[in-house]
């Protein structure tokens, strides 16, 4: 036996290698495939890979291997990767083995959350991936309530019947759940054309055909739906009325136009021309309110041609090949492989099929013994808990009962015979005179049913011949009536034959039961006869092994008792964990929401950029919103009041997202109508009242820190009444500005407004030249030298750029009179500027716009000279003025004659301005290159550790400015984006050209 034994361990052993080798591959090929199948290249893919995955699920005989590896998978990352993951999940739902179905029922939450994620991307495949989802979820659970259909639909009409078992309410729920499979087909075929559509992308390229691929397994379920759907109508239209099905028909009308849209449109493509036979459909829908349309119903086909088969290299051993293949080794001319090499392949092929086959089977056989062996061993062990428990009631009750049973057993048994026999004759009986009842029944039934189809006939013949003897109708209605009454008769002796045959069964039941009564009663007599004596001796065998149990038991409890004690304290540990996080969460937004409302008041105190002339209407809409931001603002502070009063810690955080928002867009709004609005000094009144909201406001946010905690609730209450009041000031301000921007909105003071702006641009240039003329003369008196040199240089160019502007001015103003002179024709001036208010806007708006840049280019000026800025800040200074006058300019151009000689002369003056601010720029540049080298330092007497460390400090001072450069051409990209845009809005620019 040992001799044996060892000869039959290395075959065991290297059939458990061979296996563990196999499985390996079978590992390692799905993973290649399933890596290559689902990637982020958009292209469509290949059948190779999707069929090796497909074959691997049959050689497994489930989906574990490939949900483990798709798990691995990135889907969230990368929308091609999960869009190709759907496709190749809806091709092995489809033709995989049929246990897959069920393993991917556990993953429909996570197909559910792929959708979802992707259906927050609006373009490109996030809509598609959503729609596929859902197709898929559909899917799975269509096949969850209907185990027996296949994952290709394909089904028989006794398949149908089998699965509905041929009840209507199974007919009429199975043709819903169809409609409903159907619509997320439908669903997903239109967005896939629309987003070839919208990225033109056409079905011979690799980016349409990555989109177009999974057309083609919705082509082939949407067939059998279809054919499936018609026939089960038509059965339920012979069966029920017309208004309970109008529901179907509308449905299905709907999804016919859509499918034969989806047919017609994939038919079309080149794409699918090889792929797929795309079938047709009728160009009505069937009526199914005519029961003859039916047999006019032709199932549509869907043809799906195999793939030509690719090479495959297969390397034999070689005294094999030596021996077969050398007649077949001479190249053929249309490259194909002979007839021997593919039976010899197949040949090789199957037999490694059977050895795996035979391997798996070894496999599951151990795993089978495994299972069993386990449980016998869980059922002993239940098997002894009941027999101890039985044996204890069963000693109680022989304790009590011991003496009287020997005495009571015979005649027990005697009469529990005498009356099983009586019961059993008497059941007999029953059941002869039921059966010779049945028979009766039976011979009137079948008279009856012969009449019955003898009056059919009868009515046939009547009805024939109808229209031919009118003077039947008596005899035809009479008829008619002894057929309901025969017909009623006939459903009364059924309803009595159901019944008989009913009380028959229940007869041979209870007959049945009688006997399986009588066998138990000697089976149990025969058993006490036979367990007495055992009992006694087990009793104490028994007793002992209650004790252990007991023991056990005692244990498991005392085990659980501090499981359950741990569970509480880690349900305890992640409480307080969930509530820091919570606190920290709320820190996190009241520091976030203390730093954009910081930004928002900086912004107040800092000067505007350019000064926009706003027109009254969008004046009105700007107070309008700040006020409707106010109302908001004070409807949050009173919740914020409950929120702190007794709320959760998410509901503070909220609400403080929702305040920071609103006061945000309320400075933002008040800071821009503040600056925009005609009268200067109201407007620097609201700009005030915005201002004192800051302290306030920061006060409050301040206050909201580590605001859960109790004590700190009416500090914050105190804080927020005072910050209501600010709101409530700035209130009335905005409210008094509305009704004076409402009571210039009708445009009739244009003319007189344009008038007043264009003085104050004209006083604000000559304002600007005489303290050019008073900086020079002060700088004389003051400064010597490269200083006194600088200013005269930096003061003599502003000289000449305001000059320049000036004689622009006076151009521009002649240009605009002869405009009004010639457009206004026979009517008044006033009613020019009425109507053409936009362009008189867009003139009020360059001559702020020029205005606020002299005086910046002064305020320059004045900084350079006496040292407290850079030569870039006049640069700026003097373009942000010559960008000025090109606006003036271009507000006289739009309405001027082409040819008109002041036109002319107005270039010609903005060419000068031109001219002026580059020469304010070549000297700004050469004034700062003299500075620069006048404070050169004299690096002589440095050491060599100063002159390390200044070159080090020079290095981080280079890289520090080049980050500051690019952050502010960002900043400086995005203002002038925004101001253009809010001037040409405000001036109504894209109406005037």
């Amino acid at each position: 036996m040992s001799s044996y034994s060892s000869r039959m361990l290395p075959k065991q052993r290297k059939s458990t290698t061979i296996l563990d080798h196999e499985r390996e591959s079978f590992e390692k090929s799905q993973i290649s495939s399933i890596s290559k199948a689902i990637n982020n290249v958009e292209v469509p893919a290949k059948e190779k890979h999707i069929r090796n995955i497909i074959i691997g699920t049959f050689q497994e005989k489930c989906g574990r291997t490939f949900w483990t590896n798709v798990n691995q998978i990135q889907l969230k990352s990368h929308p091609i990767a999960a869009w190709k993951f759907c496709h190749i999940l809806h091709k092995i739902l489809r033709d995989g083995h049929p246990d897959f179905i069920r393993d991917s029922m556990p993953y429909i939450p996570m197909i559910t959350d792929l959708g979802k994620l992707w259906g927050h991307l609006k373009e490109g495949y996030g809509r598609l991936i959503k729609s596929y989802c859902e197709l898929l979820v559909g899917k799975l659970e269509f096949h969850r309530r209907n185990p027996p259909v296949p994952g290709n639909l394909s089904l028989t009409e006794e398949e149908i019947c089998s699965i509905t078992e041929n009840d209507i309410n199974n007919y009429f729920q199975l043709a819903v759940e169809m409609l409903d499979y159907m619509d997320d087909i439908l669903k997903l075929a239109m967005d896939v054309f629309a987003s070839l559509d919208m990225s033109r992308a056409t079905s011979m390229t690799n980016s349409g055909q990555c989109r177009l691929a999974p057309m083609i397994p919705c082509i082939q379920d949407s067939s059998p739906l279809y054919d499936y759907t018609v026939k089960l109508l038509f059965r339920l239209h012979g069966a029920l009325p017309l208004d309970t099905l109008a529901g179907h028909r509308e449905r299905f009308n709907s999804q016919f136009g859509k499918l034969k849209k989806f047919y017609v449109n994939s038919s079309n493509l080149q794409y699918f021309k090889n792929l797929v036979q795309v079938p047709t459909l009728p160009e009505k829908p069937p009526n199914f309110l005519v029961a003859s349309e039916l047999s006019r119903h032709v199932t549509p086909v869907v043809v799906v041609p195999d793939p030509p088969q690719e090479s495959v290299l297969v390397d034999f051993d070689s005294s094999v090949s030596e021996a077969s293949f050398d007649v077949e080794r001479s190249p053929q001319r249309n490259g194909a492989e002979s007839p021997e090499l593919l039976a010899e392949r197949d040949r090789y092929i199957e037999q490694l099929l059977y050895q795996i086959e035979q391997l798996t089977e070894e496999l599951q056989r151990v795993k089978s013994d495994y299972r069993r062996y386990l449980e016998e061993y869980l059922e002993r062990i239940h098997e002894l808990e009941s027999v101890v428990s039985d044996r204890d009631r069963e000693l109680n009750r022989e304790r009590e009962a011991k003496v009287d049973m020997i005495r009571q057993l015979e005649d027990g048994t005697k009469i529990a015979e005498a009356e099983t026999i009586q019961r059993i004759q008497n059941a007999e009986g029953k059941a002869k005179n039921l059966e010779d009842k049945f028979i009766k029944l039976k011979d009137v039934y079948q008279k009856l049913r012969e009449e019955h189809i003898s009056l059919l006939r009868q009515k046939a013949d009547v009805e024939k011949h109808c229209a031919l003897q009118k003077a039947q109708l008596t005899e035809k209605e009479n008829l008619k009536e002894e057929v309901k009454a025969k017909k009623a008769e006939l459903e009364n002796l059924a309803k009595t034959l159901e019944e008989v045959m009913g009380e028959l069964e229940s007869r041979k039941s209870d007959i049945a039961t009688l006997e399986v009564e009588k066998k138990n009663m000697e089976e149990t007599i025969k058993e006490l006869q036979v367990g007495k004596d055992a009992i006694f001796e087990e009793k104490s065998s028994l007793s002992t092994a209650l004790e252990e149990e007991k023991r056990l038991k005692a244990l498991t409890i005392q085990q659980m008792e501090e499981e359950k004690e741990e569970q509480m304290k880690r349900n305890e540990n992640l409480e307080k964990n969930n509530v820091e996080l919570l606190k920290k969460l709320y820190d996190n937004i009241v520091e976030e929401a203390k730093s954009e409302l910081s930004s928002c008041v900086e912004t107040l105190s800092e000067p505007p950029v350019a000064i926009i002339a706003l027109s009254p209407d969008i004046s009105v809409t700007r107070a309008v919103s700040s006020l409707n931001s106010l109302e908001n603002i004070v409807r949050l502070l009173e919740n914020l009041r409950e929120v702190f009063n007794g709320s959760s810690v998410s509901d503070s955080v909220v609400s403080i997202m929702q305040f920071t928002d609103i006061v945000a867009t309320f400075v933002i709004d008040g800071k821009v109508l503040a600056t925009s609005f005609p009268d200067m000094d109201k407007g620097e009144s609201l700009l005030k009242s915005l201002q004192a909201i800051g302290v306030p406001l920061l006060a409050f946010i301040n206050s909201l820190k580590n605001g859960y905690i109790t004590s700190k609730k009416e500090e914050i209450n105190s804080k927020r009444d005072k910050l209501r009041e600010a709101f409530l000031q700035a209130d009335k301000n905005i409210e008094g500005l509305s009704e004076i921007l409402r009571g210039k909105s009708d445009g009739e003071n244009a003319e007189k407004l344009l008038e007043d702006e264009l003085s104050g641009m004209e006083k604000a240039i000559d304002d600007a030249a005489a303290r050019f003329e008073e900086m020079l003369k002060k700088s004389r008196g003051a400064d010597s030298g490269i200083k006194l040199e600088v200013s005269e240089k930096v003061l003599d160019s502003c000289t000449s750029l305001m000059q320049s502007v000036r004689q622009l001015i006076r151009k521009s103003r002649g240009l605009q009179e002869e405009i009004v002179l010639k457009g206004k024709g026979s009517a008044t001036s006033k009613d020019f500027y009425k109507r053409n208010s936009q362009w008189a806007d867009g003139l009020i708006s360059a001559s702020k716009t020029v205005g606020f840049g002299a005086s910046l280019l002064v305020d320059a000026a004045d900084k350079v000279v006496s040292g407290q800025t850079k030569f870039e800040q006049l640069v700026v200074s003097a373009q942000e003025i010559a960008a000025s006058t090109a606006q003036l300019v271009f507000a006289g151009r739009v309405k001027a004659d082409p040819n008109s000689n002041k036109l002319y002369e107005v270039a010609r003056a903005s060419k000068d301005v031109s001219e002026a601010t580059g020469g304010v720029v070549a000297t700004a540049k050469l004034c700062s290159q003299l500075v620069e080298e006048n404070a050169q330092m004299d690096f002589s007497k440095l050491t060599l550790h100063q002159a390390k460390k200044l070159e080090m400090e020079s290095q981080i001072r280079v890289k520090e400015l080049e980050n500051s450069l690019e952050q502010e051409r960002v900043r400086l990209s995005t203002l002038r984006k925004q101001h253009y845009q809010m001037a040409g809005e405000a001036a109504g620019w894209e109406q005037v050209s």
